[in-house]
């Protein structure tokens, strides 16, 4: 299946879902994409003030490098925290660096 039957076809089920999903050939993107499934009247948010407001009241570990995360627990070069939640919020897709808040 292509990238764009595979879109097709996730357009579909929404569409029988009564999702309100249309498809987007031209997206404003600076890469090529074969195209996108759009859902109309989707909420969008901006991650880094969403993170920023609920980090509020929580300790915040920057620039640590979490070797592994074991359930609740972060490894890193100093030690291991324990939380009862983890967060792992990267400002890009990767986790060479990560911002986690421990709580």
């Amino acid at each position: 299946m292509s990238n764009r039957e595979a879109l097709e076809t996730e357009l579909s089920v929404l569409e029988q879902l009564g999702a309100g999903a249309e498809f987007a050939d031209h997206l404003p993107l600076l890469f090529l994409t074969t195209g996108a499934v759009m859902l109309t009247n989707q909420a969008q948010f901006h991650p880094l003030q969403f993170f920023s407001a609920l980090s509020k009241s929580l300790h915040i570990y920057k620039h640590t490098l979490v070797r592994e995360l074991i359930g609740t627990t972060a490894v890193t070069d100093r030690g291991r925290m324990h939380a009862e939640k983890i967060i792992v919020s990267p400002h890009f897709p990767c986790f060479l660096t990560s911002t986690a808040a421990i709580f």
